[in-house]
């Protein structure tokens, strides 16, 4: 299962992220991992999608990104990474993998206009809420 990439892709709850100003105002409140009719996570409204089309199929594989941070594999650490890690920015829950948390996960670099070039690692969490879904981790 891809994209393999993003903070909470995999959730199957419905995670928000949260802007807030200086002055404390919120600036914007919006799902990060629904983008359907059905106000659903997207991993869920997925595998509704895959079970209706291939109705035989029992088990999937979901894919989890990791970053090295050398083109030399004698230098390179591979590591789990995050999209942002802003003060003002909140979410409605907390990104874990491993021992990494926001405070000390490298971050991937950006566009021009603070885009990240590619989504995040897989939050730890949102990995054991997919497992009732039968998925094989490898």
């Amino acid at each position: 299962m891809i994209p393999g990439s993003g903070e909470f892709v995999y959730d199957t709850e419905v995670q928000y992220k949260t802007l807030e100003s200086s002055y404390g105002g919120v600036i914007s409140h919006e799902a990060i991992n629904s983008h359907n009719h059905y106000n659903i996570a997207d991993s869920v409204f997925s595998l509704n999608q895959l079970q209706n089309t291939c109705p035989n199929i029992k088990w999937i594989a979901p894919v989890v990104s990791w970053f090295g941070d050398s083109l030399d594999i004698g230098y390179c650490s591979i590591k789990p990474a995050i999209e942002f890690n802003d003060a003002l920015t909140s979410y409605s829950c907390t990104w874990q993998v491993g021992r990494y948390n926001r405070a000390n996960a490298k971050i991937i670099s950006k566009d021009e206009h603070d885009n990240p070039h590619y989504g995040g690692t897989v939050n730890d969490a949102s990995l054991l809420y997919l497992i009732p879904n039968s998925i094989i981790l490898y």
